[in-house]
């Protein structure tokens, strides 16, 4: 897992916005899905969300607690609706940094939606799929190709 605990450069320039390689480069696919009960979710004491320097406050550009608009607005969970895409939800259930909570939340907002999200939990598994066999990495990487193969199937075949 290696980055738990690891704290973020600080940023000299605070006031600036945080450029999206400070976050998404490293989260695009493990990333929390409602920022405001990532505390919630989190073991006690693993994370505070007044904290100005984490990861989640350099994409908000500030504490998550101080920016609680903004933290809603990045969040996924909050802007599901009718139109949301189809989602294929990996996560492992050991994973401390985003909780497997965060997908089980978010499942249940596009279900609540109308919409049928594919939702597999990986037992073992930690952040980046730290503590999952080799057969269970490779499933997930094969599950999501064959997902992105079929959502881009679907739209080829849209009228």
């Amino acid at each position: 897992m290696g980055r738990v605990g690891r704290r973020p450069p600080r940023r000299p320039d605070r006031a600036d916005p945080p450029r999206p390689d400070h976050y998404g480069d490293r989260h695009t696919w493990y990333a929390a899905t409602g920022l405001p009960k990532l505390a919630e979710d989190r073991p006690k004491g693993t994370y505070d969300p007044k904290d100005r320097d984490s990861f989640e406050a350099l994409l908000l550009g500030g504490a998550p607690a101080v920016r609680a608009e903004a933290a809603r607005d990045a969040s996924p969970a909050t802007h599901v609706g009718p139109k949301a895409p189809p989602f294929l939800l990996l996560h492992g259930v050991a994973d401390t940094l985003i909780p497997a909570r965060q997908s089980v939340r978010f499942a249940q907002a596009l279900r609540a939606a109308g919409h049928h999200p594919d939702l597999r939990l990986l037992a073992g598994g930690d952040h980046l799929w730290v503590g999952l066999c080799e057969q269970d990495v490779e499933d997930c990487y094969v599950r999501t190709v064959d997902f992105a193969r079929r959502c881009t199937r679907d739209a080829e075949e849209a009228p």
